[in-house]
């Protein structure tokens, strides 16, 4: 098995993939739909095949599924060649770095009750200080995560910023 092939889209159970937080609950509820989509834009129908013999169809994904089997709606077979990543993990992929890059970029804005300010003073360092070891550590979080799958930063990148663009113009992926 790849380093790929344990973090794929459910097609049997349809247990919902990680997206992280900023997704509509539409959204989480159909990122296996999402997925399946995005891996067929990248010319692999596999799990899209999969999912409409063991899935109904969301009624919000049908008009893109009408383009899909009309022809109106084309895969993307040129840059498929040129993904390091396959198709039927990109989206998989892309959720699972941005939910566990958002753990830590929720302790840097301070959106939870712990505040970094109060740990640098008890461990007797600037709030500065420890705000760049957290960066640092991100930084680092985000390289490993692109190594262990053979993929550059700038493509691990690039598929959130898809899934990102996908989450935000839900239904219309």
């Amino acid at each position: 098995m790849d380093e790929f092939g344990k973090h794929r889209i459910n097609t049997k159970t349809n247990i919902p993939l990680s997206l992280g937080v900023n997704c509509s609950k539409e959204a989480y509820l159909n990122s296996n739909w999402i997925a399946a989509i995005d891996s067929w834009d990248f010319n692999d129908a596999k799990p899209l095949e999969e999912m409409l013999t063991n899935h109904p169809i969301p009624f919000e994904l049908q008009p893109i599924l009408v383009d899909i089997i009309s022809g109106k709606r084309k895969q993307n077979i040129k840059s498929s060649v040129k993904q390091k990543v396959p198709a039927a993990h990109r989206i998989v992929v892309a959720g699972i770095y941005k939910s566990f890059r958002q753990i830590s970029e929720t302790v840097i804005s301070k959106q939870v009750g712990f505040d970094y300010h109060n740990l640098a003073d008890d461990i007797g360092i600037e709030p500065i200080e420890l705000l760049n070891q957290y960066r640092d550590c991100q930084r680092e979080y985000d390289i490993q995560f692109a190594k262990s799958l053979g993929i550059s930063l700038v493509t691990l990148r690039g598929l959130v910023k898809n899934l990102n663009k996908k989450l935000n113009n839900y239904p219309k992926i």
